[in-house]
């Protein structure tokens, strides 16, 4: 259990093959860019909010995709009511 009322987690987070232009090259030689996802967790007494922040993109059509990633996954997670957009 967490003492505080609010955690967060940082974590680098890389996608492979975005386009050579904006994402460097990996050791593995694949396309990747870093991009940074933090997740913070705040106590609301007998629930807990999670918000989600991916950042850092290069274009806005890849953060877009990465979105729609996100929000799929939380659905088939969670189930859509605990969709707040």
């Amino acid at each position: 259990m967490v003492s505080s009322d609010k955690s967060r987690l940082r974590k680098s987070w890389s996608t492979p093959g975005l386009g050579s232009k904006v994402w460097k090259a990996s050791r593995r030689g694949e396309e990747r860019r870093e991009t940074l996802v933090i997740i913070e967790f705040i106590n609301r007494g007998d629930s807990t909010e999670m918000i989600l922040t991916h950042e850092l993109f290069p274009t806005e059509e890849i953060r877009d995709q990465h979105a729609q990633g996100w929000e799929m996954m939380m659905e088939n997670t969670f189930g859509p009511a605990v969709m707040d957009a």
